[in-house]
């Protein structure tokens, strides 16, 4: 499977950054996944859980509020708050 970087940020610094498979986030108008070659978006995010798979691997944070972008198969998410699950 072809693979993205993702990078998750918060005002307190950089909680991940990698190659993953798939994202999955809560937009505002409800959740958007993420593959490698996805059109370029930028969203806003609402409340939810943002979840990243690489591989059989699942990582996921609690998030509220903020942006993601995605550009060139990279994802950038932009995370007001995040809280590891």
């Amino acid at each position: 499977m072809a693979q993205l970087t993702c990078e998750v940020l918060t005002p307190e610094g950089t909680i991940y950054s990698g190659a993953v498979d798939l994202v999955v986030a809560p937009a505002a108008d409800g959740e958007v996944g993420i593959m490698a070659q996805h059109a370029p978006l930028i969203t806003a995010l609402g409340k939810g859980t943002l979840r990243v798979k690489t591989g059989n691997d699942t990582t996921k944070w609690i998030v509220e509020g903020g942006f993601m972008e995605v550009l060139n198969n990279k994802v950038s998410v932009l995370a007001e708050k995040a809280t590891s699950v």
